[in-house]
């Protein structure tokens, strides 16, 4: 399993067995937030699902991470806005559901959209920023683990320099005009999508660097004592 799967099942992992459990199915997630705008970025995320037989709710779960918090969770579909009831368990993790139309036909798709901001999602350390955005989560199984069940695109101010990102695997995207945009799809719905920025050349030491660092000393290491062994057998 590739890094970025494997970190993306652990925190998928971390919002609790109702995922497991769940009738209903998640088709797909699409998030979007611009941290170009204010202290406090919002994030928009369009979620397909299959409501279940029962219908009427959609159970949704997320977590707190640092100093980073949703609020102001609203929801929309159909031209109108939808009721949201959330709590609070053990302080950083968010429970609720959102109440969806009753004539949804059970096993027929139907998309609704989550908008919430997060307070305190940007930590400074002099010229570096790390931004964190808790991903408040349809608590349903995916229809299928395909690669883009969950994408995310997040804008990004044009004076930074994004070298680090959890789950790792963010690549800018082309655009026309305005701010960098940054994307990453993933099979399954992260609890937490972070970036680490920098104003200027991003720090030598960071945990990429280091890991690839270790991957190319150890094949150099393999690669000597191939040779060894052959010069030895010759």
């Amino acid at each position: 399993m590739s890094r970025p799967t494997l970190l993306a099942t652990f925190a998928a992992l971390a919002l609790g067995p109702g995922q497991l459990t769940a009738q209903g199915r998640l088709i797909s997630a699409e998030a979007f937030s611009d941290l170009t705008v204010g202290d406090i970025p919002s994030v928009a995320i369009d979620y397909t699902i299959v409501p279940d037989e029962r219908g009427g709710t959609v159970p949704v779960e997320g977590l707190a991470f640092g100093g980073a918090r949703i609020m102001d969770v609203r929801a929309f579909a159909l031209g109108r806005e939808l009721d949201v009831s959330l709590s609070v368990v053990g302080g950083s993790r968010i429970v609720g559901e959102v109440a969806i139309p009753l004539n949804r036909v059970a096993g027929q798709p139907f998309s609704f959209q989550l908008v919430y901001r997060v307070e305190g999602a940007e930590e400074r350390d002099g010229t570096l920023t790390l931004y964190r955005l808790p991903i408040l989560a349809v608590a349903w199984p995916s229809e299928e683990a395909l690669p883009e069940t969950f994408t995310v695109v997040v804008e990004v101010s044009d004076t930074l320099t994004v070298y680090e990102s959890f789950p790792s695997g963010l690549r800018e995207v082309e655009t026309a005009v305005g701010a960098p945009r940054y994307r990453l799809s993933l099979p399954v719905i992260p609890a937490l999508v972070s970036l680490r920025t920098s104003r200027g050349p991003p720090p030598t030491g960071t945990l990429p660097r280091v890991l690839d660092l270790f991957v190319l000393v150890l094949l150099a290491g393999f690669g000597a004592l191939g040779w060894r062994r052959l010069r030895a057998m010759s």
